[in-house]
């Protein structure tokens, strides 16, 4: 195929590294014959190895040669946000790991981002372009953000810096440390949480067999997840609802100062309460779990119709500050299943004398609607 395209005039051909670099277990590292074959074609001058990581610790970037030792073109591969209908995130860290790379690699020729357009993430977007233009002159992470703050909030850009690391803190990528003699002093992997334990979106994918039927059981799946470590992830959920509210209040306020970006602190105010409102979500699905492990259950319909419409506010927020086909792709969708959820457990324990309520599988009681959506 390269050959061909080489035929045809195609000057950069691009290879994601894990198509080249990774050891396969029953071939053993196959980049050796294809760098060969490479060579022995005369590929060299148009082939371009993309090298690219999602991760924010320096720790996993388990590539399994390095950059140079290809001897080939190289660009390195930061994401500036990809999942704009889920949750904001910060790869501020990755931007300046792949550039860093670039920067000392010989093959390096420059970084290029993959992402998804979201204004929101304007901030990553400086980023990427102030280490991909002057690796060295960009500084530090906290002198890109005082930068960006001092552009778009100069009156309080003590304040706003403050909220954006309250905003990291709650997507922040960590090991997590699971602690079974000690649980309290488990640590939870903050992002992973929130991106593939409470949100909907990574739900709608159907990996193997042990997902069971679909649409897969939700909340039923993440309440499992969080019940069998219960006492980390609740102190986890707890900080990011209580981070999440502050940093909304300080671009809430922002939004009416004069001199700031008001159209960016609507939205950012709109991103933390996205985060705030997952959050207390799940806060009040244990607090509902825990109602049906015994006592009267008529109690959970009016916390389920309170969150049925904390939902609903959050995502006339969302319509009023982003842009019609970001709200479009899957945003409301994942908006709706929390809100239809809420919705049809407020209409079940509302319409049943005696409810007996299954969060683990909600099934029996889902709506048309929720169906639907699913």
């Amino acid at each position: 195929v390269m050959k061909y395209m080489k035929q045809k005039g195609i000057k950069n051909i691009v290879m994601a590294v894990d198509m080249v670099a990774r050891k396969v277990s029953k071939l053993g590292d196959i980049s050796e014959a294809f760098l060969r074959r490479v060579r022995e074609e005369a590929l060299q001058d148009v082939l371009f190895v993309d090298w690219w990581r999602y991760a924010d610790l320096k720790e996993t970037y388990d590539f399994v040669i390095e950059p140079d030792e290809l001897g080939l073109r190289s660009f390195f591969c930061p994401w500036n946000g990809y999942y704009i209908w889920n949750l904001l995130q910060h790869p501020m860290r990755n931007n300046q790991i792949m550039a860093e790379k670039n920067y000392h690699a010989k093959c390096g020729e420059g970084i290029y981002q993959y992402a998804m357009w979201d204004r929101s993430y304007d901030r990553i977007h400086d980023c990427f372009a102030d280490y991909g233009w002057n690796f060295v002159g960009a500084g530090s992470l906290e002198d890109v953000t005082e930068r960006y703050v001092n552009r778009h909030f100069a009156p309080m850009v003590r304040k706003v810096k403050h909220a954006y690391k309250l905003m990291e803190l709650c997507t922040e990528q960590r090991t997590a440390i699971k602690d079974e003699e000690h649980p309290a002093q488990s640590v939870v992997n903050t992002l992973n949480m929130m991106d593939h334990v409470l949100s909907y979106y990574f739900y709608c994918y159907y990996r193997n067999p042990d997902h069971g039927a679909y649409p897969r059981h939700f909340p039923g799946e993440g309440l499992k997840t969080i019940l069998a470590q219960r006492v980390a992830y609740e102190r986890a959920i707890f900080s990011v609802a209580a981070m999440a509210k502050e940093a909304a209040a300080i671009f809430e306020e922002a939004a009416w100062t004069p001199g700031c970006d008001s159209a960016m602190a609507r939205r950012m105010a709109y991103e933390c309460r996205n985060y705030q409102v997952l959050t207390e979500d799940w806060l009040a699905f244990l607090e509902i779990y825990d109602l049906t492990q015994g006592g009267d259950q008529k109690v959970i319909a009016p916390i389920a119709r309170e969150r049925q419409n904390a939902r609903l506010s959050l995502m006339t927020l969302c319509e009023q500050v982003k842009e019609d086909w970001v709200c479009k792709a899957a945003t409301m969708r994942n908006h709706s299943v929390f809100m239809q959820i809420f919705a049809d457990i407020a209409g079940y324990i509302e319409a049943t004398d005696d409810p007996r309520l299954d969060l683990f599988d909600i099934r029996p009681i889902m709506s048309k609607e929720n169906w639907m959506l699913r």
